[in-house]
């Protein structure tokens, strides 16, 4: 794995209310983001997406960050999230596929694939509400800047992978969901996924380590249980 930030970065401006196409290779391309809502939310006893976080819900505060790296968004979200259809009217929402015998994240992202097989996904946990821009901007920039890989993903301080705030490609992404299908999928985790792949990763600065927190109890978020 590439553990470094990159080198010979495009230049690259995020604009407010402008989507961005991509250049991989000689190709234009473009990239689907996926803001990750369709979680039990077990610990946290209420819908994490639909927490509220200054004005927005947590889903629409990561889509406001994650929206201009992309040339569209969507919400991933599970059969059971009917409140989604009303509050968060103005997106676009992909329900979890029952008939995919899977769990977890990888149910959600293997779900988005499948209504968009031909575009590499952007993936965003939605309890991830500590996040900057500035975070997201690099890894898309290095993924542009790297085309060569099937994944693209930042490594905590311990070596492991954040799966859940990282770049899929749709070519690798089809290629597994082809084994899952054949019962060649042994495990569900998305550990197990990127090490499945070919991937760029790039090591999270001290400074930037705070933004990767993901908030699982209304202790952690400083919410009023």
């Amino acid at each position: 794995m590439n553990t470094d930030f990159g080198v010979n970065l495009p230049q690259f401006s995020i604009k407010e209310d402008v989507l961005l196409f991509y250049v991989k290779g000689n190709n234009i391309f473009t990239m689907t983001g996926v803001i990750l809502c369709g979680g039990q939310s077990t610990r946290m006893n209420q819908d994490k997406g639909l927490l509220m976080n200054g004005r927005f819900t947590w889903a629409e505060n990561l889509a406001l960050l994650l929206q201009p790296l992309c040339d569209k968004l969507v919400i991933s979200v599970n059969p059971g999230q009917h409140a989604y259809q009303a509050q968060l009217a103005g997106y676009t929402l992909i329900t979890d596929d029952t008939s995919l015998d899977i769990y977890g994240p990888l149910h959600g992202l293997f779900s988005v694939h499948q209504h968009f097989p031909g575009e590499d996904l952007f993936l965003l946990a939605c309890d991830m509400q500590q996040m900057k821009a500035e975070v997201l901007e690099t890894l898309a920039a290095n993924y542009r800047a790297n085309p060569a890989f099937e994944a693209w993903v930042f490594l905590q301080s311990d070596g492991s992978p954040e799966p859940l705030a990282a770049i899929y490609s749709a070519k690798a992404l089809g290629t597994v969901l082809v084994k899952h299908r054949q019962s060649a999928l042994p495990r569900h985790s998305m550990k197990y996924l990127l090490g499945q792949l070919k991937v760029f990763s790039m090591t999270i600065s001290e400074e930037w380590d705070g933004y990767f927190a993901n908030f699982n109890t209304v202790n952690e978020a400083g919410l009023s249980s």
